[in-house]
């Protein structure tokens, strides 16, 4: 969105920290997009997000990442016709979000990768796992950490050669 030229708006303590306080804020303000985590974002929408934002002539765009969303929050924001959400995932260890998913009515998933990121579920012999089976989800690509410094044992258990790739490194999500 900056590269676009749009106004970057960072909210002070006082406000960050009430949750009433940010609505007022979207409203007032105009904000288009907000990005928050889950647990917060609940705590928004309970406070009146969804009220304030009711009447405007385009979506605001929730972007919620850091924690998991919970099923009752993804049904909320589907259902508003004033919010254009989107579930952003991805560890440090990949710059982020690695992986992104429009909110829309189902079930709460993290997505497709990001351009510079392949994501794989693989079994413990690495190999990839049918639709619907268990499996760990893997992360490569140009965006990814090589590793944790100074911590040698902890970097080999958790980026792995990519016996799919091209030599590159992997990392294990967990």
């Amino acid at each position: 969105w900056l590269v676009a030229g749009t106004t970057l708006e960072v909210a002070d303590d006082a406000t960050r920290t009430d949750a009433e306080a940010v609505v007022r804020a979207v409203a007032e303000h105009g904000l288009d997009v907000l990005e928050t985590t889950p647990s917060y974002a609940q705590q928004l929408v309970a406070v009146g997000l969804l009220d304030a934002i009711a009447d405007r002539r385009t979506p605001l765009t929730v972007a919620v990442g850091g924690e998991s969303v919970p099923q009752a929050l993804w049904d909320r924001l589907a259902a508003s016709d004033a919010i254009d959400g989107w579930n952003l995932y991805g560890p440090s260890e990949s710059t982020v979000d690695a992986v992104v998913a429009r909110i829309e009515p189902g079930a709460v998933h993290i997505g497709a990768p990001v351009a510079t990121v392949t994501a794989r579920v693989l079994d413990r012999l690495l190999q990839p796992v049918p639709h619907g089976v268990e499996g760990e989800l893997y992360l490569s690509g140009a965006t990814l950490a090589h590793g944790y410094r100074g911590r040698a044992a902890e970097t080999a258990g958790r980026f792995v050669a990519d016996p799919h790739g091209d030599g590159t490194r992997m990392y294990r999500t967990g």
